[in-house]
């Protein structure tokens, strides 16, 4: 082992000790990241998508350097020899960092997943908040769609009593955010199979120009909304928009490759799904059927999201709706037990004008993005699940 190679072996060492602290202080490690009876149909979905890393150990070995990468410079412990300066934009000569810009660069890099998952965490909460209001018969065609079995309406996770759950599922969606931005600033996103637009592109600058001018950390939780929580908005609305996403061109079906493959492995832990950490973003106590359920759980509260704002309508008729959407009370989401009233309390039939146009609208927008479209994200997740739960 060359003394490179062995410097890396004792960093991974310190920072993955069975004492140093991950993110979720009461994460379990008796939960294994898939059931054996799934190996075989998340294998074939691997293989039938073409997902390029299963084919390619180089691109593969490249995502895990880089996930270690980026998990040990926006860790606690950060170490050079695990995450070494790759910035596109740099002020020193490349290879001769000194200690002061080395430290300066870890306390950004820390500060930046820390302000984007902070921004997540209110922007998912607020539209969860919003799917509550919608009426029962609203979100039982956003779950069918999206579960694509006879299903009841769509619930959120946005109740007290589901912190923990909301939080675990917001990582799955906070740990893609954070590694793209992480990785589109140290260029290495072409050597992990990904080849984005221009567009897109513009869309991760954005999210680092509203954390550098606008993020902060540590910030309340009842604040108002500002510009880091907008920009992640408009990305992750992209991505699950996107009618013709590919492995190569969209990060969140990429991430779905990513998160798949890692839970068939049996090998070396890559701290994606298997492995202990320093404050690692994601959770080992979530398998892959819980890791997808969150995913298509987001989508589903973004098409809802995305509904009301492409609905082309008249004031008069969006102040109905949303006159009808002001009127639930939304306090039980506050007490300690669930409390969440039978579909049954709420009398809304959407038989109006205007509720029957904008339910016409959902349902094309589901339709879109949660089924009946093949080259999206939602029907890929929808897909997996259905096939890992037995369901034809």
């Amino acid at each position: 082992m060359t003394s490179s190679a062995n410097a890396c072996a004792v960093a991974l060492q310190e920072s993955t000790q069975t004492s140093t602290p991950t993110q979720w202080s009461d994460e379990r490690w008796d939960v294994p990241p898939i059931k054996q009876s799934d190996r075989a149909r998340y294998q074939q979905w691997l293989e039938s998508s073409g997902f390029p890393a299963a084919s390619n150990p180089q691109v593969w070995e490249a995502i895990c350097t880089n996930w270690i990468s980026f998990l040990s410079a926006t860790g606690t412990i950060p170490k050079p020899e695990l995450a070494p300066c790759r910035k596109v934009v740099t002020w020193e000569p490349r290879g001769s960092e000194s200690p002061q810009a080395r430290a300066k660069r870890f306390k950004q890099d820390r500060k930046t997943r820390r302000c984007i998952q902070e921004a997540a965490w209110l922007m998912f909460d607020e539209l969860e908040t919003l799917a509550e209001r919608w009426p029962v018969p609203v979100r039982t065609i956003v779950n069918q769609a999206g579960l694509g079995t006879a299903q009841g309406p769509f619930e959120s996770w946005d109740a007290k009593v589901n912190l923990r759950k909301r939080r675990r599922g917001n990582s799955i969606w906070t740990g893609l955010v954070c590694f793209l931005i992480h990785s589109y600033d140290e260029g290495t996103l072409e050597e992990m199979g990904l080849k984005l637009s221009e567009g897109l592109c513009d869309s991760i600058m954005d999210v680092t120009e509203a954390v550098v001018w606008h993020g902060g950390i540590g910030q309340s939780p009842n604040r108002t909304r500002g510009p880091v929580e907008d920009a992640v908005e408009e990305l992750l609305m992209e991505l699950i928009t996107d009618p013709k996403a590919t492995f190569q061109t969209n990060p969140l079906l990429w991430w779905v490759g990513i998160l798949v493959q890692s839970s068939l492995g049996t090998g070396r832990d890559d701290y994606i799904s298997r492995g202990r950490f320093n404050i690692n973003i994601l959770p080992m106590d979530v398998d892959i059927r819980g890791r997808l359920e969150a995913l298509l759980h987001y989508c589903q509260v973004f098409v809802l999201h995305c509904t009301m704002q492409t609905w082309k309508t008249s004031t008069v008729q969006m102040d109905e709706v949303r006159g009808s959407m002001a009127t639930i009370d939304l306090e039980w989401l506050n007490a300690d037990n669930d409390q969440r009233p039978p579909p049954s309390a709420d009398t809304r039939n959407c038989q109006s004008v205007a509720w029957k146009d904008l339910v016409k609208h959902l349902r094309e927008q589901s339709k879109s993005f949660l089924g009946e479209k093949p080259r999206t994200v939602g029907e890929q997740l929808r897909l997996l699940l259905e096939e890992s739960s037995g369901v034809s």
